[in-house]
Formats: C-alpha cells, sequence, structure tokens
C-alpha cells in the first residue's frame, strides 16, 4: 500500500475540475469517483473522469456504481432490469476510458427481506462476465454486515474480476474492531474506503476524529497483510447529518471551514494513519 487518496465528494460540492485541483494542492495522489451518468450535471460526465484526473495530475484509482435502489438485484423484474443496464453501462464505459476498478454494493446497506441471494449472485455472475469481457474488475463492498460478500466472493473464488472493496467505517461497525475479511481475501483486496466513527454508527469522519474507535495500528497491519496494492483512499467527508442531506440534499450548503483546510487535514489524517505501521 503506498500513497493517499480520497473521494471527490468530500462534503462540498462545487466546480468538479476545483475540487480535483484543490485535492491535488492538498497533496494527494489518486481519487475515486461516483460512476453514475445522473451525476454529470454535479461532477462529469463519466466518460471524462479518467481524463480529467490525468489533466490535475491525479490517478482514478476506482470509481464506486450507484447504490441506490440496488437491493432490486435480489428480485427479478423490470427495475431489476433496468438497474442491470445501468451497471452494464457503467461497466463497459469503463472499459472504454481505461478504468480497472469499479465498486459495487451487493445490496443497499442489509440484504433486503424476501431478496433471493441466489438472484443476486446470477446477477452479480452476469456483470462479472460483462467485467471480464471490458477488461474491469468488480469490488464487492462490505456493508453493514460482513456475511454477504464473504459468502458472494468465496462462491466467486474462480473469478479473477471479483474482489473485495475494504470499508473500514463499516467494518469497524460489523467487525466490532477486528479485520477478519482483509486475512480471510488476501490478494483479493482491490479497492479501500478509509474513513472512521464511534463504532455504532456509520459516520465517515477523517481517522482519529474525536469520539472515533477504530484501531489504525491493527488495520494499517492487516492492509499490509492484505497484499493491497493500491492507495490509502478515504471514503470521509467534514462532518454532516446524513439523514438530513439525503433527505434535503437540494437545502445542503458547503460548510463554513475552507475546502483547503479541510483537504489538508485530511491529508494529514492519512500521513497519520502511516505511522501506525
Amino acid at each position: 500500500m503506498k500513497g493517499s487518496g480520497t473521494y471527490t465528494w468530500f462534503g462540498y460540492t462545487g466546480d468538479f475540475c476545483e475540487r480535483l485541483r484543490a485535492i491535488k494542492e492538498a497533496g494527494f495522489d489518486t481519487v475515486f469517483t461516483f460512476w453514475d451518468r445522473q451525476m454529470s450535471e454535479a461532477d462529469a460526465p463519466i466518460d471524462v473522469h479518467t481524463e480529467l484526473a490525468d489533466r490535475y495530475g491525479l490517478r482514478l484509482e476506482h470509481a464506486h456504481l450507484p447504490y441506490y435502489g440496488c437491493n432490486v438485484l435480489w428480485h427479478t423484474g423490470p427495475d431489476t432490469d433496468d438497474m442491470m443496464a445501468v451497471y452494464k453501462d457503467g461497466i463497459e464505459t469503463a472499459g472504454r476510458t481505461g478504468l480497472k476498478t469499479l465498486v459495487i454494493h451487493p445490496c443497499e446497506i442489509f440484504p433486503p427481506e424476501g431478496g433471493s441471494f441466489d438472484t443476486m449472485t446470477d446477477n452479480m455472475r452476469k456483470l462479472l462476465d460483462t467485467a471480464e469481457r471490458s477488461g474491469v474488475r468488480l469490488a464487492f463492498e462490505n456493508l453493514g454486515e460482513n456475511g454477504t460478500v464473504s459468502k458472494l466472493l468465496h462462491i466467486f473464488s474462480d473469478r479473477p474480476a471479483a474482489g473485495l472493496c475494504f470499508d473500514s467505517g463499516h467494518n469497524n461497525i460489523a467487525g466490532k474492531g477486528e479485520f477478519g475479511l482483509l486475512s480471510e481475501f488476501v490478494g483479493r483486496v482491490f479497492a479501500l474506503h478509509i474513513h472512521d466513527n464511534n463504532g455504532t454508527k456509520d459516520q465517515h469522519l477523517l481517522p482519529f476524529s474525536e469520539g472515533c474507535t477504530l484501531d489504525w495500528g491493527k488495520c494499517v497491519r492487516a492492509l499490509d497483510e492484505s497484499g493491497f496494492e493500491g492507495s490509502l483512499m478515504l471514503e470521509a467527508c467534514y462532518p454532516i447529518d446524513y439523514t438530513t442531506f439525503e433527505t434535503n440534499e437540494a437545502m445542503y450548503s458547503n460548510p463554513d471551514y475552507p475546502m483547503e483546510s479541510y483537504l489538508r487535514d485530511a491529508f494529514d489524517s492519512c500521513a497519520r494513519v502511516y505511522k501506525k505501521r
């Protein structure tokens, strides 16, 4: 593991290229973006994310496929077909633009009641077929519990395009401070989402934030032992009320704290994590 990166949404709205410029000036090497055509106005068309990252001296290490509504993958029907079409387009676009890794949720947070794990697995198998044809890897993210992603990756143990996106904040809640997923899938960790919380609520805070409980020494050693070769990638943001944000996004305004100051804090938090090795 080397270098540091951040998600391009970290609590501040505004011009996508301006955010990329500020990320680079803060010292980061890499970024990840939200791979959703519906976000083209807020960010930029996904077809140019790799090009824009390059323009600002950053590397687009991975991108995140849409996850709102992804529980339909546990069912069959028109909504499932629509979601599969979105994912297929996203995967094929990644292949055309040179992006090698996409993060995907097996469910929104927890497996849906009445959903079929076998149906979801069949849908993921179809997406892996598309990914392999496109030269893209799919990183399945651990969410509200670790069992689903573990079971899925064992089923796909023979598929080189299937791996893990390890989310430290989710694991701090579901894994109760242990890092068994990383030792379980050595050599198959394709992406990281790094953030901190109080052990009970998914807060997406910077490492070492006040009240947070994640053991970063234990975490970074487990990451090194997993064989992960990418960067320490933040998925943190300036503290916000996620419930209010997600229900009243149009009313959201940027924090009073300057974006450049927050990004310097974010970069410094990565340096502190590396010192725990």
